[in-house]
């Protein structure tokens, strides 16, 4: 639930252009940052963006300069508006990735290929912001403008690196059924989970001392749910936690494997830029990191219009109408709860 404040500061920010970040961990108070470019900074919190398949060396990094009650004191600022991709044409969808599956049937793999979906913001940011805050309790929800990215809202359930020091947790998630399923996962789904979870542990074992996998559950997020592995252990100490991200961004979970052709089957099957959409956000203060993959996400814009990304694994054992399904879910899982604050 935001307070008066923090929902002021946020609507005021999205309408001046001003770049802040306002989120919320699990089983925390939402959290509120704004950055003027030349206030004195008030902690060393900082608000990494990375976007879509680039390095963390183009990482963008929101200080924590101005607080709520201050920012209404900010005048507007240079507008930057993304332009927002088209919703996906369904057809085209079906057909590029019947094309996609007969290939995996040859070469066997795992390419993620992502959709959009568009429509209007049925109340402020900050109201569509505190509705996911409310339903999605064990995601981490965020909301955030700056002129290079544009605005952005989510509720990701996917660490993708939570880090004190030396030790670190991760997890590997994929698959996705209706929350509550009862029976055990199909054969797609434990397939294209354990990719992941291999992937992750291939990467990471020679910059760890250690490292332990558990057993895989599941995962609720909203209306769906996802086969979750746990992955914890303790980085090298010569290893930075830039260079750990960097070695499991992005997951198969987002891109595929083997990840240089799963991404060169991206670029010619997707027809918009995925910008934030799979890229990572990252809480960053002193020694500690806490790195999300943003998912269940949407880019919006000052006069409310949006455009939401979801993506699904394909392999050779996937059926484009079951995805183009898979896809819609996820979509709703995000839509449904913002559309629901029009019944408040």
């Amino acid at each position: 639930m935001l307070d008066n404040q923090l929902h002021t500061a946020i609507n005021h920010c999205i309408a001046h252009h001003i770049p802040f970040a306002a989120y919320r961990f699990p089983g925390c108070e939402p959290v509120f940052m704004a950055d003027d470019g030349r206030s004195p900074l008030i902690d060393d919190k900082q608000f990494v963006i990375n976007r879509w398949n680039t390095s963390s060396n183009a990482n963008i990094t929101l200080r924590n300069r101005v607080s709520a009650s201050a920012v209404l004191q900010i005048g507007a600022q240079p507008a930057s508006e993304a332009v927002l991709p088209a919703a996906t044409d369904r057809e085209r969808y079906l057909t590029r990735v019947a094309s996609l599956i007969d290939e995996l049937k040859t070469t066997g793999g795992k390419t993620v290929v992502a959709r959009t979906a568009t429509g209007s913001l049925p109340q402020s940011p900050a109201d569509c912001f505190a509705a996911l805050i409310d339903a999605l309790p064990l995601n981490f929800c965020h909301i955030y403008y700056t002129p290079a990215t544009g605005a952005w809202m989510g509720a990701t359930p996917e660490v993708l690196l939570d880090a004190a020091d030396r030790n670190f947790s991760t997890m590997a998630l994929a698959g996705t059924r209706p929350a509550g399923s009862v029976g055990p996962w199909d054969d797609k789904n434990t397939r294209e989970q354990q990719m992941v979870t291999d992937f992750i542990v291939d990467n990471l074992r020679p910059l760890c001392a250690n490292i332990n996998v558990s057993n895989p559950i599941s995962l609720p997020s909203g209306k769906i749910e996802h086969i979750c592995t746990r992955i914890n252990g303790s980085l090298r100490p010569e290893v930075s936690l830039t260079e750990a991200l960097d070695r499991v961004s992005p997951t198969p979970a987002v891109a595929g494997l083997p990840r240089d052709i799963s991404l060169s089957r991206i670029d010619s099957i997707e027809d918009f830029p995925r910008n934030c959409y799979s890229g990572y956000i990252a809480v960053i203060q002193g020694v500690t990191v806490c790195a999300y993959v943003n998912l269940r996400c949407l880019q919006f814009t000052a006069d409310a219009r949006y455009c939401i990304y979801a993506g699904g694994g394909i392999t050779a054992q996937s059926d484009p109408q079951s995805e183009w399904n898979e896809t819609t879910a996820k979509i709703n899982s995000i839509l449904s709860i913002i559309q629901s604050t029009l019944q408040k």
